[in-house]
C-alpha cells in the first residue's frame, strides 16, 4: 500500500473512532441525567472545634474576610463532609492570570475535577473541583478508549478514597474534593477560598471522564 493509501486508511480509522466516541459520550450524558446528584450524598457535620485549629491562620496571602467567613462557617456547623471514591478525573480551565513576563498575554489556570462514587459504589452525575493543578497521587486521568463501559455502580476497592466538603462563605455554597492529607489540614482549603462558587460543581456535559 502506498503513502496515500495508508493516509486514507488512517483517516478512515480516525473517523470511525470519532463516531464510536461520539456515541459513547451521548450515552453517558444521558446516563448522568438519571444518576443522583452530589447534594444527595450522606454528609456529616464537621466538629465545630476545628474552627480553632491554629493552622487555619497560617496561610498569609488570602482574603481576610473570606478566611473569617470560612472559620465562622465551621463554627456555626455549616461545614459538612462525606467520603467517596474517585472513579476518574478531568481538568478544566477556571480562569486566567497575567504571566510571569508581565506582557499582555495570559496563562490559563487549571484545576482537576473528579467523577465520584459513594461508599456503596453508586456513581454520581457531576464532577467536583479539587485543589490541584497537578493530578493527586493515585488518582487516574483516563483517556478515552472503546473498552470503557462507565457503569452506574463500581467496585470501590478498585479506586482511591477522598472527601467531598460542603461549606458556605456567607450565602455562597461551595463543594470541593480533598485528598486525605488535605482534609486533615484544612489550611490547604483556606488558600483556595478565592475560587468562585459556580465553578466548584459542574455537570459533566462533555463527558470527559472514563472508567
Amino acid at each position: 500500500m502506498g503513502f496515500f493509501g495508508k493516509l486514507k486508511e488512517t483517516i478512515k480509522d480516525f473517523q470511525e473512532s470519532e463516531k464510536i466516541k461520539s456515541k459513547m459520550v451521548s450515552k453517558e450524558v444521558a446516563a448522568d441525567a438519571n444518576r443522583p446528584g452530589i447534594r444527595s450524598l450522606p454528609y456529616k457535620q464537621l466538629i465545630t472545634s476545628v474552627a480553632d485549629d491554629p493552622r487555619l491562620m497560617e496561610p498569609r496571602k488570602v482574603n481576610k474576610k473570606q478566611r473569617e467567613q470560612f472559620i465562622e462557617c465551621i463554627r456555626q456547623g455549616r461545614f459538612s463532609y462525606t467520603e467517596v471514591v474517585i472513579v476518574d478525573t478531568c481538568n478544566h480551565i477556571i480562569g486566567t492570570r497575567t504571566n510571569l513576563f508581565g506582557d499582555d498575554s495570559r496563562d490559563y489556570e487549571w484545576r482537576y475535577y473528579a467523577k465520584v462514587a459513594d461508599m456503596n459504589g453508586q456513581v454520581y452525575k457531576e464532577v467536583i473541583m479539587s485543589l490541584n493543578e497537578e493530578l493527586p497521587f493515585g488518582w487516574t486521568n483516563n483517556y478515552w478508549d472503546e473498552k470503557y463501559q462507565n457503569p452506574d455502580h463500581v467496585d470501590i476497592s478498585q479506586y482511591p478514597h477522598a472527601f467531598i466538603v460542603h461549606y458556605y462563605l456567607q450565602q455562597a455554597e461551595y463543594f470541593r474534593i480533598l485528598t486525605y492529607d488535605e482534609f486533615a489540614n484544612l489550611s490547604t482549603l483556606v488558600r483556595e477560598l478565592k475560587v468562585k462558587s459556580d465553578v466548584c460543581l459542574m455537570d459533566d456535559t462533555t463527558h470527559s471522564c472514563w472508567w
